[in-house]
């Protein structure tokens, strides 16, 4: 048996070293160049003179007179209610109401 590698070219090289080699420069030739590209081009942008813009005048403010009063303060929140002592409350009688009679105190209002 020889001792020589079957894949090697004429110069003792192996191909697959040979195919790698101009692969891996040109990879990388081409990321520099993009490289390059976006640095010009985020630079290029940069250089530009900013527009010039005229000055608006002041928006007109909605005012109201000053007034001193009394402010009711109030808050709402939701929430359950829980009496102190539960009660079963049960009819005396058997039926539907059929009317209520509510008190005159409570009508006037």
């Amino acid at each position: 048996m020889s001792d020589r590698d079957p894949f090697a070219g004429e110069g003792g090289h192996s191909i697959s070293t040979l195919q790698i080699r101009p692969r891996r420069t040109k990879i990388i030739f081409h990321i520099v160049g993009c490289l390059l590209v976006v640095a010009f081009a985020s630079f290029s942008v940069g250089c530009k003179e900013a527009p010039k813009t005229t000055a608006r005048p002041p928006e007109p403010v909605k005012v109201a007179p000053v007034v001193q009063k009394d402010v009711p303060i109030y808050a709402e929140w939701v929430g359950t209610t829980v009496g102190y002592v539960t009660a079963q409350i049960r009819a005396r009688v058997s039926g539907y109401p059929i009317s209520r009679s509510t008190p005159a105190s409570i009508r006037t209002r």
